[in-house]
């Protein structure tokens, strides 16, 4: 895993980080952040191309699915969604107005962008209830189970933070490319 990010690093720069996550063999890939959608898809979906060539040439399996073990945490691909005007980031006040059609926003046409975003039945399988009860009780993350915010309750759809939004709806598996056009397609000042 070390040889794994040490490599991610050197061949992306937008690659900061892997981390172990809560569940079986699942790691986190953190990125930093960029106003330029295009270029963050295609890395993405560079990244996900290097970690599956890394893997077999080490004889293991990458997996991107949703879902790779039925009883355990699912895999997700959270956007970290901030707006800067300037040097001042918008999203400093969870007051702010733009916070909040924001989030109204996206929790208004998320039924579609899940739809629209998941290909794939073990995309909707995250989403379990009695699963994530089960993973709640013995403290392990959850996925979201109810269209909803909150300030720490990963059970929400979004999560509120002091500087950003963490919308947590696409797997893993799904397309950047399309999930990137739906969200921003989303923001109040998209739309006409």
């Amino acid at each position: 895993i070390n040889s794994l990010k040490e490599s991610l690093c050197k061949e992306f720069d937008i690659v900061y980080d892997l981390k172990k996550e809560q569940g079986e063999g699942q790691y986190e890939i953190n990125i930093t952040e960029t106003e330029n959608l295009q270029y963050l898809a295609e890395s993405i979906a560079n990244i996900r191309g290097f970690v599956t060539k890394y893997c077999q040439k080490h004889q293991l399996k990458a997996d991107f699915s949703a879902k790779p073990f039925k009883e355990d945490c699912g895999s997700a691909m959270q956007f970290n969604i901030s707006i800067h005007d300037k040097d001042q980031n918008l999203f400093y006040e969870l007051d702010n107005p733009y916070y909040n059609s924001l989030i109204n926003s996206l929790l208004t046409y998320s039924s579609e962008i899940l739809f629209l975003s998941c290909a794939k039945e073990d995309e909707f399988l995250r989403f379990d209830l009695k699963n994530n009860k089960s993973l709640f009780k013995n403290k392990k993350y959850v996925a979201p189970t109810n269209y909803s915010y909150g300030v720490d309750n990963r059970s929400c759809l979004i999560r509120c933070l002091k500087n950003r939004l963490e919308y947590r709806l696409a797997s893993s598996s799904c397309d950047v490319f399309l999930m990137l056009s739906l969200i921003h397609i989303s923001e109040p000042t998209r739309r006409t």
